[in-house]
């Protein structure tokens, strides 16, 4: 696997796209259909399709994806991120919302994910909910002022630091 994984990104840095992802959807097709192989082969590959297809700006082709391999993978905590990610590229933040969650629980303290769940809330209106997270990131250790002032104009009210 780590041979096929390393040709797909080599296949991309040649310029061949279409190679590449022909390649890690084989890869995972096979990986999928074994139960007993270690999700993190399965997990590996399906970040490499993510960056691969979200690259070409085919974020709807990596959700499918990641949706379709959800059962294997929902254990997997940045999977859930890259989730998350993909659909609020995709403007789906209650889908962002709902897979950063899933990612805080299997991993909490992420402030990247408390972050980015905020920002999907608040453009969801849910500006209290964006807050609290937005704060929690702060006391995790993690609020850049460029996030802070997007989440202000947003209407999220976040204290003074």
């Amino acid at each position: 696997m780590q041979d096929a994984l390393a040709q797909a990104q080599r296949l991309w840095q040649q310029g061949q796209p279409t190679a590449a992802l022909d390649l890690l959807g084989a890869v995972i097709t096979r990986l999928e259909a074994d139960a007993g192989q270690d999700v993190r082969w399965l997990s590996m590959a399906a970040r490499e399709y993510v960056r691969v297809t979200v690259a070409q700006g085919r974020a709807v082709d990596a959700l499918a994806m990641l949706t379709r391999l959800e059962p294997r993978l929902r254990q997997v905590a940045d999977i859930w991120a890259l989730r998350g990610n993909t659909a609020q590229r995709l403007g789906l933040h209650a889908q962002a919302v709902h897979a950063y969650m899933q990612a805080l629980e299997l991993s909490p303290g992420q402030a990247r994910w408390m972050l980015a769940a905020a920002v999907s809330l608040a453009a969801q209106g849910q500006t209290t909910r964006a807050a609290d997270m937005a704060e929690n990131a702060r006391r995790a250790g993690f609020l850049p002022t460029d996030v802070a002032n997007y989440l202000h104009q947003l209407g999220v009210t976040l204290r003074a630091p």
